[in-house]
């Protein structure tokens, strides 16, 4: 309690910590996790649920720090959400003890393991992490935290045609506007750990003794291993004849479409989803980045949201006909203002 003390945090806060670095470009697009928190907050205060208090933490520099603080202040949660930027090392563990459980809602194919996830169990702290890249490899779903299932677009376009024009972090910014992660899910995991003290212990037990498996005493050795064994294989599979994919610009949806839990496909189906109703009324306006703004057409948005809402239920064809049809737009277009009202918890992929 003495972190929480030096921190000014009240004891009986249930205290969320985020930590990495505090970009979109690099890390994560926090917008969604934080719209997600803001209606978390919402329900756990109608049922008289326990104080919360969730940090955003990292480094970072002058613009990113200052575009989520005004995120935060935007969904009004400047009185439950604090922003430490570029925290020292000593500052760093200071926050961990200080901390109940760790959030880390990744959408960025450039995140390809996560050690602050294996930090944060090493301080005996339960993660609520995005399934997604790297992460899905660390935390054991109901053991040590929960795994948020996450979805993506199948197409990369436009952005894969310009690979090799568009600088490397503004192209990581717009292929992570294709990633979503499951809202509801997200609510309800951060409802079962902020309530239910019983169930943080236990996973903080587990979660420590999950971080020996990744002591460099064991990794090292498993690397050696693997190293032995590609070598032993590539003499036979080196003149198979198959051409070297380019490095500088991969195919995602070939190379990294393990990644994500869900790839979403013309026939998929997608239903209104925990702010649907709220966009087309106006009371729910998702935060959009100058950068997305100018890509958007606000009445298509509406009227992917109407025709699914009136319907119950669209495909993904469906909808980019709408792009067409009414609004002349092309398929990556259209499906642009599609992706981006799925990550914002607009509109949600249909669970079978």
């Amino acid at each position: 309690m003495q972190a929480r003390r030096r921190l000014g945090i009240p004891e009986d806060h249930v205290v969320i910590l985020s930590l990495g670095r505090l970009s979109l470009r690099t890390k994560m697009d926090l917008s969604p996790f934080l719209e997600a928190f803001e209606r978390f907050l919402s329900g756990l205060e109608a049922r008289g649920g326990p104080a919360v208090t969730l940090i955003l933490a990292g480094g970072g520099r002058k613009d990113g720090v200052r575009l989520i603080s005004e995120m935060v202040e935007t969904l009004g949660l400047a009185g439950v959400v604090r922003v430490r930027a570029n925290v020292s090392a000593g500052e760093k563990e200071e926050l961990y003890a200080a901390s109940d459980l760790f959030c880390s809602l990744v959408d960025n194919y450039q995140e390809t393991f996560g050690p602050t996830l294996l930090e944060a169990m090493d301080a005996g702290l339960p993660v609520i992490a995005s399934d997604f890249d790297g992460y899905k490899d660390l935390v054991l779903p109901g053991e040590t935290g929960f795994l948020v299932p996450t979805f993506a677009s199948a197409s990369q376009e436009p952005w894969g045609g310009l690979a090799g024009i568009l600088e490397p972090s503004v192209l990581r910014f717009y292929r992570a506007q294709k990633v979503a992660f499951d809202m509801d899910f997200l609510v309800k995991a951060l409802q079962t750990l902020v309530c239910r003290p019983d169930i943080r212990r236990a996973f903080a037990e587990n979660a420590r003794r999950r971080v020996e498996d990744f002591r460099w005493s064991r990794v090292i050795p498993a690397y050696l291993d693997l190293w032995e064994d590609l070598a032993s294989r590539a003499p036979s599979e080196s003149s198979d004849g198959t051409k070297v994919r380019p490095l500088i610009t991969p195919s995602l949806p070939k190379i990294f479409s393990h990644y994500p839990s869900t790839v979403l496909h013309d026939e998929s189906l997608v239903v209104p989803g925990p702010n649907g109703a709220r966009f087309v009324s106006g009371l729910f306006q998702p935060i959009r980045y100058v950068e997305m703004a100018l890509l958007l057409n606000q009445g298509l948005l509406k009227a992917m949201v109407r025709r699914t809402s009136s319907l119950g239920e669209s495909t993904i064809a469906d909808l980019l006909h709408v792009g067409r049809t009414e609004y002349g737009l092309d398929r990556d277009a259209s499906l642009l203002h599609l992706d981006w009202l799925v990550k914002h918890g607009v509109l949600v992929p249909k669970k079978c």
